[in-house]
């Protein structure tokens, strides 16, 4: 599975709400369902993060990266 295939589904999620809001969603929804909505947002879905962990941790993936 790769992020494009959650994309379309919390898309239509995102523009459902925005409907039902009136056409305004605070930026505060809006990055809570970008986060969390479940299966489809960045932190509650079953994908490998793009970085690694520290030395010794021992989660396979993870967000945090450094230059």
């Amino acid at each position: 599975m790769t992020s494009a295939i959650l994309t379309t589904p919390l898309q239509t999620r995102i523009h459902e709400a925005i409907e039902r809001a009136g056409g305004w969603l605070g930026f505060d929804h809006f990055m809570e369902m970008a986060l969390y909505t479940t299966g489809l947002g960045y932190y509650a879905n079953d994908l490998r993060k793009f970085g690694l962990m520290p030395g010794g941790a021992t989660d396979e993936g993870s967000d945090f990266v450094t230059a």
